[in-house]
């Protein structure tokens, strides 16, 4: 009898990530349609879009409590990135009530993950979730990765951002192509839309400061003076014993880059996204695989950074002097076309 429980489970589970999966490509369909606009959508459009964003949230975070796999989980995840990557094609505004319920349900689907990997059938409380994560680096770093990032609550006008960019380019004295400043303008204007995201009525820069200020306490309190990078065993390059205990997240709202120092350690980096977390997390710093780090404060909230050029306008116009057109991606990467055939992609 509790095979076939089983087996029926598992089948309503995938039939409903089924029905998730549809659900969101139907809004990317609508997403397609919305151009370059400022504001595609009406006002009652966009109010539909965050009752959507809570709905589908909420039935990807209720999924995640009866998924039993690994793989059923991540389609979970994944439909929910797409979810947020659709709501921010369509710049639409997330509403505070919205953003609470998004914070909520990714919280959920955590937990739902802590589970799974513990081989457990109870969902673990908020506060033993960050208790196994904090003695799991390694199921921290996976989790961190498969969590949605949450959504702009407010978007910048496009003039704004071709605004910032050319007098970028003409503070530096730079003569860059038509097609390289658009290019630039979609970077730089996805990189202001996640500096607006407000969890709490706090914007990006200043819950990165925050964190820093965390983590940079959590050193001060402990016997080494240094604090771990939370998934290898080394060390951030700031001590006690070096004199210099500055730590700070300062943000060119012109480049939206972000240069974080510890001590001596300075970090330039792009925020590509805020994801919600347990609460009672151990301060520090995880890096991903392809260089990301992510800022983990211990209030429910961490920063995803990816690498950058420490100043964007001459990198592109290097590139751009040299006939390479470069896209930039919101993860933080870049390609150019070397030719018909042959690209290159790479990260800073």
């Amino acid at each position: 009898m509790s095979n076939n429980t089983s087996v029926n489970t598992d089948s309503l589970v995938s039939q409903s990530v089924n029905i998730l999966t549809n659900s969101v490509q139907a809004l990317e369909i609508v997403a397609s349609r919305a151009g370059d606009q400022d504001n595609p959508l009406t006002p009652q459009e966009e109010a539909q879009v965050n009752v959507a964003l809570e709905n589908l949230t909420t039935t990807g975070a209720q999924l995640s409590q009866k998924a039993t796999s690994a793989a059923d989980l991540r389609a979970i995840s994944d439909n929910m990135i797409r979810l947020v990557t659709t709501a921010k094609t369509m710049k639409v505004p997330v509403t505070e009530g919205t953003m609470g319920r998004l914070v909520s349900n990714s919280k959920l689907i955590l937990r739902s993950a802590v589970r799974l990997a513990s081989g457990g059938n109870d969902l673990p409380s908020e506060a033993e979730a960050a208790q196994q994560l904090n003695s799991n680096p390694a199921l921290l770093n996976r989790v961190l990765d498969q969590l949605f990032p949450l959504p702009p609550s407010q978007h910048v006008a496009s003039g704004t951002v071709e605004g910032n960019v050319n007098n970028g380019a003409s503070n530096r004295g730079l003569n860059i192509s038509a097609q390289v400043r658009a290019n630039l303008q979609r970077s730089l204007g996805n990189g202001l839309g996640v500096g607006n995201t407000l969890v709490g009525g706090q914007g990006v820069p200043t819950i990165a400061n925050s964190i820093a200020q965390t983590i940079l306490d959590t050193i001060l309190a402990g016997s080494s003076g240094q604090v771990a990078l939370l998934d290898t065993d080394r060390l951030v390059g700031v001590s006690a014993a070096e004199g210099d205990m500055t730590a700070e997240v300062t943000y060119d709202e012109e480049t939206t880059r972000y240069t974080v120092r510890f001590g001596s350690e300075v970090y330039i980096g792009q925020a590509v996204g805020i994801k919600a977390v347990p609460a009672g997390l151990n301060p520090g710093l995880t890096m991903l695989a392809d260089g990301r780090v992510i800022l983990v404060g211990d209030a429910g909230l961490a920063v995803e950074l990816a690498p950058a050029p420490i100043d964007i306008f001459y990198f592109a116009s290097a590139l751009d002097n040299q006939s390479f057109t470069p896209t930039f991606r919101d993860n933080g990467s870049f390609s150019l076309a070397l030719s018909d055939n042959e690209s290159f992609s790479g990260t800073f």
